[in-house]
């Protein structure tokens, strides 16, 4: 992992994951499986964020953690981040809605298309 603004992404990782595990009862092993993964660099990214940006001191972002925020804030990301997992009916109702739109127009132009 590298840096973000200062802030060593390691560092953030070491420092915060087995926090953030231990107020929201991660199960045991998931704070190393976020680091395998590589999942972790982008919690470590919004960490930084938090303390660069909004010039939040390490105890503040304790505090933080600790309240449940920082938590929401990466419940939040991760929702609105996750793929649909079956776009299907969201295809088939824009198609159903297009022939809807489209129908006015095709019977105003049948006459000419004969």
């Amino acid at each position: 992992m590298g840096e973000q603004d200062g802030h060593d992404l390691n560092a953030l990782c070491t420092r915060f994951l087995p926090l953030i595990a231990e107020h929201e009862r991660w199960p045991h092993g998931k704070v190393e499986h976020l680091i395998e993964s590589g999942e972790a660099i982008s919690i470590a990214v919004v960490l930084a964020e938090l303390l660069q940006k909004y010039g939040l001191s390490e105890a503040q972002l304790d505090e933080k953690i600790a309240s449940g925020e920082v938590s929401q804030l990466l419940q939040a990301m991760a929702a609105a981040t996750k793929p649909n997992a079956d776009p299907t009916s969201e295809l088939m109702k824009a198609i159903a809605e297009g022939r809807r739109a489209l129908a006015p127009v095709l019977e105003a132009l049948e006459p000419f298309l004969h």
